[in-house]
C-alpha cells in the first residue's frame, strides 16, 4: 500500500487565523496525500519512525532549546519575539512539533498542526531560512545518536534514515506551503503591495513587463548584499544573471504561478558562489491602478536547505550508502554523490541503465539484468553483485529498490539504494574458508569432506553406481614431528598435500581430515580406486626436501567401496580407516581393500582397551624378567622387566597387541608407572629372600612419561616405596621420545640421573637420533634393535649398521647391548665387533620373578 491516509468524503477544513479566515484552500489534504505518494511514505516508514521515536526519546527534547538559544544570539531575531511568554509558547509548540515528527500519527490532525505551526512562524516574521535551520540542527544533532544506537548495519540504519528523510521533506514542504499561503493571503487582502511585501521574510520583487525593478523588499536586499532602495528603478539584468529566469518567463503564458529551484548569481560579485534559490514568478492582478503588466518575483533562500541536503549526503557517505532514482517515462536516471563514488564514477556525469550495467562485473551482468527485469514484472529488487571501477578495483555492493506504478499499472518510477558490502563479503568468505578449508594445505577439511561424501552417496543411490573412499595416512610421520619439530612437519605435510593434489582428477575430492590423515573421494569402482591409489603412492616416492634435509615419506592407503563395504558415510570412513591400518601393519607403502574380516581385529582392539583398564586395577598384569649377559665373561649382568597380561577369558595377550592399545587409549602412563613400581617390588623381594641380583632391572619408559613434569619425583617415590634406591633401576627410553623435544629430554634425563637412575636408549637405530643431542644426554648404554641383529649374519647392510652403532658408542664411551640374540653365532660376531652385553632366547627367555630367581640367582 503506497498511501495510507484515505481521502475524506467531505473537504478538510484548513487551519484558520484569528479572524477565522482559511489559511489554505480545502485541497490541502489532497496535496498532503500526493506528497506522501510521491515520497512513498508507507506504513513501514511509520513503524520505523515510531521505533526511532522510542529509541531516541531521551535525546530529542534538548534540540528545541538549543535551536532557540542559537536564534537568540542574532540581533535581527530578537525584535520578532516580543516577550518571554512568546518565546516559551514557541518553544512549547516546537517541542510538540519535533516530538510528533517521529511519533505520528500522520493523519489530518497532523497536517493541521504542521500548517498551524508554519503559519505561526510566518506571522511573527521568522524567515524560512531560520525555520529550515531548525531541521538542519535537528538532523545534525540526531544522526550521531542514531548511528550510536542503531549501528551502521544497513539492515537497521538505512530504513530508519530513509523514513526520517521522507517525513522531514514532507514537513519542509508543508512549512513552505504555510509561508506561501500567508503571503498569498496578505496579497489578496491588501491593495498596497508595498506594505504587504515589506515585512515578508522572502526576498520579493515587483517587476515591470520589461523586468525593471519597481519594488524590492528588505529581505531581497539582504539576500544579494545591497539595500532595497538601491535596487529600485534598475533593470533586473543589471543586478543578477537573468538566464535562470528565462525558463520561468517562457512558462508564464500558462496563466498560473511558475516555480523552479535554481541558482542565482549576483553580477557585481562574480567570484562568489551562486546562491541556491527557489524562484516563484506570477502575474499580479491589475488592481493597483498602475499602468502596464506587473510581475511578482519571490526569491526563497535555499542555502540552509542545500546544507540540509548536504548533511543527508554526508550521512550517506558515513554509512557508505548511495541512492538512485529512475524516471522510466523520461528515461532520466539520477545518482547521489555516494552512488557515483561506489561505482567509481565522477559525480554529475551522465548515467543511465546502460552505464549502470557497464559498471557491473561482466560475470554478474546477466544476473543483475534478470533481477531488474523481474522487478519490472513485480518482484522485489534486491541483489548482491560486483562492481568494476575504472581503476580496475572490484567491490561488492548490494542494490535494493522499489518501483512506483501509475494508474494503468505500468512502472513509472524506481527508487533505491546501493551500499558497499565488500568487507562483509570478505568476512563471510574468510569464515567460509575457516569452516570448510584446511588452513595448512588449502585442501577441503573434514567438515567439507563429509558433506561431499554424503552428497556423493545420495547421488550414487539415485543413479545406481558405486563410490570408492580412500583413507590415506603417512608412514612414520610422527617421527619427523618428534625429531624435527612441528614446523618442519607442517612443511612436509604441505608438500605431500601438494603432490597428492597434483595427481588426482579434477572431479575428485582430496581432503585433509587432520594430522597426517587424508581422504580421497571420487573413483566409482575397485579398479579405478586401485589406479588412483597407485598414483598417490607414486607421488611420494621421491623424498621431500625441507631446508636442505631430505625426508622419505611413505604412505598407507585403505579403500572402502559403496555399497559393498557400507551404505553410510560413517561406515565407509570406519572401514577405510580399518583397511588403512592393515596396510600400515603390512609394512606401509601399500594399499589394502577393506573386507569384513578386518573389523574383527578392530572389535578386538576395542575390547582389549576396555579390559586393559580393568586389568590394571585388578592387578591381572605381571612382570616377566629376561636375563642380560656380559659377552666377555658370560655372567648375568642384569634383566629387562617385560609386561605380560593373562586375561581370565581371552588368555595370554601379547605385548605387541596390548601396548599399542595402551598408547592409543591414554593408558600408557598408568602402565609405565605400574611396571616401575612392580620392578622395584620384585628387586626388594629378591633382597628379602637373601638372593644376589647383579646389575640393574631395566624398565621401559614411554614418551609421555618423559615429557611429564611430575615423572621424576613420581619415579623416585615409586622405588622408594619398596625400600630400594634408584641406582638399582635402569630406565629405557626410545630415540623418538628423547628427540621429540631435545631440550626438554635433556632436562628430564639429567634430573633422573641426578636422582640415581641409569638411562639407556632402547631400539637404537630405528629413529632419527641427532648425534649432537645424543652426546649431550646423560645415557650409559645403547640397545641395538633386534631388527638389525636378526639378519646381520646374512645381510651385509645390517652387519654394517650394527658395527657402526658399536663403534659410535665406543667413541661416545657408551656401553652396548644387542637385543634378540637367538644363537651362539650371533653372539660370537657381536663379541668380535666389541658389543658389551646381549639378551635373547639363546641364553634365556623372559620368565616370572620366582622362576627367574630359581634359574639365575644365588644365595
Amino acid at each position: 500500500m503506497r498511501v495510507f491516509l484515505p481521502l475524506p468524503s467531505s473537504p478538510l477544513m484548513a487551519p484558520t487565523d484569528r479572524d477565522g479566515a482559511a489559511v489554505l484552500p480545502s485541497s490541502a489534504l489532497a496535496d498532503f496525500v500526493r506528497r506522501q505518494a510521491f515520497l512513498e511514505f508507507s506504513p513501514a516508514d511509520v513503524a520505523e519512525l515510531q521505533a526511532l521515536h522510542d529509541l531516541l526519546g531521551d535525546v530529542a527534547p534538548g534540540f528545541v532549546d538549543a535551536f532557540y538559544d542559537h536564534l537568540a544570539r542574532f540581533d535581527e531575531i530578537a525584535p520578532l519575539i516580543a516577550s518571554p511568554g512568546v518565546l516559551d509558547r514557541l518553544k512549547l509548540t516546537q517541542r510538540a512539533y519535533f516530538d510528533s515528527l517521529t511519533a505520528g500519527p500522520y493523519d489530518a490532525s497532523y497536517l493541521q498542526r504542521r500548517l498551524a505551526i508554519g503559519m505561526a512562524h510566518a506571522r511573527v516574521g521568522l524567515a524560512p531560512a531560520w525555520y529550515l535551520g531548525a531541521y538542519s540542527h535537528y538532523l545534525v544533532d540526531l544522526l550521531p545518536p542514531m548511528v550510536e544506537r542503531l549501528g551502521t548495519d544497513p539492515a537497521r540504519f538505512v530504513p530508519a534514515l530513509q523514513a526520517l528523510m521522507k517525513v522531514v521533506l514532507l514537513d519542509i514542504g508543508l512549512a513552505i506551503d504555510s509561508y506561501i499561503a500567508h503571503r498569498d493571503q496578505q496579497i489578496a487582502r491588501l491593495q498596497d503591495y508595498v506594505n504587504v511585501f515589506t515585512g515578508m521574510p522572502f526576498g520579493t520583487l515587483v517587476l515591470s513587463g520589461d523586468l525593471k525593478v519597481l519594488y524590492a523588499n528588505r529581505a531581497l536586499g539582504e539576500l544579494i548584499g545591497t539595500t532595497a532602495t538601491a535596487l529600485q528603478g534598475l533593470a533586473l539584468g543589471e543586478v543578477v544573471d537573468l538566464r535562470p529566469l528565462q525558463p520561468l518567463l517562457a512558462r508564464m503564458g500558462e496563466g498560473r504561478p511558475v516555480r523552479e529551484s535554481t541558482t542565482l548569481r549576483v553580477l557585481d560579485r562574480p567570484s562568489e558562489v551562486a546562491l541556491p534559490v527557489g524562484l516563484t514568478l506570477s502575474m499580479l492582478p491589475d488592481s493597483s491602478g498602475l499602468p502596464g503588466q506587473r510581475l511578482l518575483l519571490v526569491v526563497e533562500d535555499l542555502r540552509l536547505q542545500a546544507r540540509l541536503e548536504t548533511d543527508l549526503l554526508n550521512a550517506q557517505a558515513v554509512a557508505a550508502i548511495g541512492s538512485w532514482h529512475v524516471d522510466l517515462r523520461s528515461g532520466q536516471t539520477q545518482w547521489s554523490d555516494e552512488a557515483y563514488r561506489l561505482y567509481g564514477r565522477e559525480p554529475g556525469g551522465p548515467v543511465n541503465y546502460e552505464a549502470f550495467l557497464e559498471a557491473v562485473h561482466p560475470e554478474d551482468r546477466e544476473e543483475v539484468d534478470s533481477a531488474w527485469r523481474a522487478a519490472l514484472a513485480g518482484r522485489p529488487f534486491r541483489i548482491e553483485h560486483r562492481v568494476v571501477r575504472p581503476d580496475g578495483t572490484v567491490r561488492w555492493v548490494e542494490s535494493r529498490g522499489k518501483l512506483q506504478r501509475g494508474h494503468d499499472g505500468r512502472v513509472v518510477k524506481a527508487f533505491g539504494t546501493v551500499y558497499d558490502i565488500t568487507e562483509r563479503r570478505q568476512a563471510s568468505e574468510r569464515i567460509q574458508r575457516l569452516a570448510f578449508q584446511d588452513t595448512l594445505t588449502g585442501l577441503p577439511n573434514r567438515t567439507l569432506a563429509l558433506d561431499r561424501l554424503q552428497q556423493a552417496l545420495a547421488q550414487a543411490e539415485r543413479d545406481h553406481h558405486g563410490v570408492a573412499l580412500l583413507y590415506v595416512d603417512l608412514d612414520h610421520f610422527k617421527e619427523i614431528n618428534d625429531t624435527q619439530g612441528h614446523l618442519i612437519g607442517d612443511q612436509v605435510l604441505a608438500d605431500v598435500a601438494s603432490r597428492l593434489n597434483a595427481v588426482v582428477r579434477q572431479r575428485d575430492t582430496l581432503a585433509r581430515l587432520g594430522g597426517d590423515e587424508f581422504v580421497l573421494l571420487g573413483p566409482s569402482d575397485a579398479a579405478s580406486a586401485s589406479q588412483v591409489a597407485e598414483r598417490l603412492l607414486e607421488a611420494v616416492e621421491q623424498p621431500v626436501l625441507v631446508n636442505g634435509v631430505r625426508f622419505t615419506v611413505g604412505m598407507s592407503i585403505g579403500i572402502a567401496l559403496y555399497p559393498e563395504d557400507g551404505r553410510t558415510a560413517e561406515d565407509l570412513l570406519k572401514h577405510a580407516d580399518t583397511a588403512m591400518y592393515r596396510a600400515k601393519a603390512a609394512g606401509g607403502g601399500t594399499m589394502r581393500f577393506y573386507h569384513a574380516g578386518m573389523s574383527e581385529g578392530l572389535q578386538r582392539r576395542m575390547l582389549l582397551a576396555t579390559r586393559l583398564k580393568s586389568a590394571l586395577h585388578a592387578r591381572q598384569l605381571s612382570l616377566h624378567f629376561q636375563p642380560q649377559f656380559d659377552l666377555s665373561t658370560g655372567a648375568l649382568c642384569g634383566a629387562e622387566a617385560l609386561a605380560r597380561w593373562h586375561d581370565p577369558e581371552a588368555g595370554w595377550i601379547a605385548p605387541s597387541e596390548f601396548i599399542p592399545v595402551a598408547e592409543t587409549r591414554g593408558l600408557i602412563d598408568e602402565l609405565g608407572d605400574w611396571a616401575l613400581s612392580e620392578a622395584a617390588r620384585q628387586v626388594r623381594a629378591w633382597d628379602d629372600a637373601g638372593l644376589v641380583f647383579p646389575g640393574r632391572v631395566a624398565v621401559n619408559v614411554s614418551a609421555r612419561q618423559m615429557t611429564d613434569e611430575g615423572f621424576v619425583a613420581r619415579a623416585v617415590q615409586l622405588v622408594h616405596a619398596h625400600g630400594i634406591t634408584p641406582q638399582r633401576i635402569e630406565l629405557e627410553v626410545t630415540e623418538s621420545s628423547m628427540m621429540q623435544d631435545p631440550k626438554k629430554a635433556e632436562e628430564q634425563a639429567r634430573a633422573l640421573v641426578a636422582a640415581g637412575f641409569v638411562l639407556s636408549i632402547d631400539d637404537f637405530g630405528t629413529g632419527y637420533s641427532s648425534l649432537a643431542a645424543l652426546k649431550r644426554l646423560p645415557v650409559s648404554k645403547l640397545k641395538i634393535d633386534m631388527s638389525f641383529v636378526r639378519d646381520m649374519l646374512d645381510e651385509p647392510e645390517d652387519h654394517t649398521i650394527v658395527h657402526t652403532i658399536i663403534s659410535m658408542a665406543r667413541a661416545l664411551r657408551l656401553r652396548t647391548l644387542a637385543e634378540g640374540v637367538e644363537h651362539d653365532a650371533q653372539a660370537d660376531v657381536l663379541q668380535a665387533l666389541g658389543c658389551d652385553q646381549v639378551q635373547g632366547w639363546y641364553r634365556g627367555r623372559a620368565v616370572p620373578g620366582d622362576v627367574f630367581a630359581t634359574q639365575w640367582l644365588t644365595d
